[in-house]
């Protein structure tokens, strides 16, 4: 069974789904049209945050 939903409030948009993370993530920043994308993880996250962001182009990924 796939979970698929979206919550918006005021100052910021959730959207949920199993294994959607990267894709999620690529159709924000096209929704914004951001030129320029910093990622920010832990050290412990760095390698997971790299796979979510894979889709998109990062200027920098700090952790």
């Amino acid at each position: 069974m796939s979970l698929t939903f979206e919550h918006v409030t005021l100052g910021q948009r959730v959207l949920f789904g199993t294994g959607k993370a990267p894709e999620n993530l690529a159709a924000e920043v096209e929704r914004f049209g951001a030129q320029k994308v910093m990622v920010i993880a832990s050290e412990f996250e760095a390698a997971i945050a790299r796979e979510v962001s894979a889709g998109i182009d990062v200027a920098l990924d700090y952790d």
